[in-house]
């Protein structure tokens, strides 16, 4: 009987499960490739026209007048006063302005200003300091840092975050508060350690050079820092830098603080990075990438200052074995602005002890919005920013120190 029936010949055929399976796994691959290629293009079109878009419209604000390089030499004054908060502070900015006789060690005016870079800014002599006549010893404060120390959308160092330190600063110690401001918009923590810090060397007493001659400046004839507050990162996250090329900026900026003449035992607080993604001058989705930068650099931050926290041999302790202070470093964590308001705004709880000015004005606690925190730009700290990290920075230094705050 023939078999013919049961024979198949070997035709050659095209079909085959594995390879099918396989060409359509290559093809959905690619096709993922290309909307995910065509996504990230169009998000960076729309991310690079948004900040071009915020670059434009968002107002170019001053600082107070003679703000970075010609911060005063002398430094100014804050002295808080309660029951005449007002009166006395205006007496300390505005009043009448004469040189301390214990600051005057006979140098000409030229020999008294502040060495800077030649600029466009004004070109007056910085006002010298005002006398407060107080038998408490003066405790010296330095801000350092960038565009908030700068004190841009202020129109005086009252108002400025500076001002507002050295207020709450003398509050916490119940001294007067000699201080001085050294920032420029826009410097990052490098720019910070190399503008900026010459000046904060030239306000304690080092030698200098000019026009070929040796120089002594004072201040004072032992004038120590009592606290350095440093303000940076911002523009780190702005321009995009990684979070560990700021680390080893930042680390080098505070090791050459800490090692600074008149900073030996100097308390340093570091003023941390804000929630970018919260800013009202961010529209989304660039506030949502600028605040996951910001994200990476606040950690980076928080990371740096934890391990300079530790001595040596990993002994965080405030004395070292040898009986001498450990250089004390502290880092002051901005609040999240809908905490603050929402604990200000809830009349079961009590208001939340940043917002203190206001306890006698509960209508104005109950009305604040977040742009009440924040300068004209959207972006720099201004109104009652500036209050709150003043309260923030002098609440944290006071802690280090062990001072007790209610």
């Amino acid at each position: 009987m023939s078999n013919s029936r049961h024979y198949r010949p070997h035709a050659t055929s095209s079909y085959s499960p594995r390879r099918n399976n396989k060409s359509s796994t290559f093809t959905f691959l690619r096709s993922v490739s290309r909307v995910a290629s065509t996504t990230a293009t169009a998000s960076t079109v729309i991310l690079t026209a948004q900040a071009a878009h915020v670059a434009w419209n968002t107002p170019r604000l001053p600082p107070p007048p003679n703000s970075g390089y010609d911060f005063p030499i002398h430094g100014l004054v804050s002295m808080y006063r309660e029951e005449e908060e007002d009166e006395q502070e205006k007496y300390v900015e505005d009043g009448e302005m004469l040189n301390d006789s214990h600051n005057n060690d006979g140098d000409s005016d030229e020999e008294k200003k502040i060495d800077r870079p030649q600029s466009s800014t004004t070109n007056s002599s910085p006002p010298p300091s005002p006398i407060i006549h107080s038998n408490q010893e003066e405790f010296n404060l330095v801000i350092i840092g960038d565009s908030p120390v700068e004190g841009i959308g202020n129109a005086t160092h009252r108002q400025s975050l500076s001002g507002q330190t050295a207020r709450h600063f003398s509050k916490i110690t119940n001294r007067p508060v000699r201080y001085w401001s050294f920032g420029v918009c826009g410097l990052t923590a490098k720019g910070i350690n190399d503008c900026m810090l010459p000046l904060l060397h030239q306000v304690v007493d080092i030698p200098t050079a000019n026009k070929g001659r040796r120089h002594r400046r004072r201040c004072s004839n032992d004038r120590k820092i009592d606290a350095v507050v440093v303000s940076c990162g911002v523009n780190n996250v702005l321009w995009g830098q990684s979070a560990s090329a700021f680390g080893i900026e930042l680390k080098s900026l505070l090791i050459s603080i800490q090692s600074s003449p008149g900073c030996e035992h100097a308390v340093v607080l570091v003023m941390g990075l804000p929630d970018f993604s919260r800013m009202p001058f961010l529209p989304w989705p660039l506030s949502s990438v600028v605040g996951w930068r910001g994200r990476a650099l606040k950690e980076e931050m928080e990371r740096v200052v934890e391990e300079m926290q530790l001595d040596e041999d990993g002994d965080d302790s405030n004395e070292k074995t040898n009986g001498s202070r450990r250089r004390r470093i502290a880092l002051a964590t901005i609040p999240e602005v809908q905490d603050v308001l929402g604990d200000a705004q809830n009349i079961n709880t009590t208001n939340h002890p940043l917002l203190d000015h206001l306890r006698h004005d509960p209508a104005q606690l109950a009305s604040l919005q977040i742009q009440d925190f924040f300068a004209d730009d959207g972006f720099h700290p201004g109104k009652h920013g500036t209050i709150l990290l003043g309260n923030l920075l002098s609440r944290v230094y006071a802690e280090e120190i062990g001072i007790s705050v209610l």
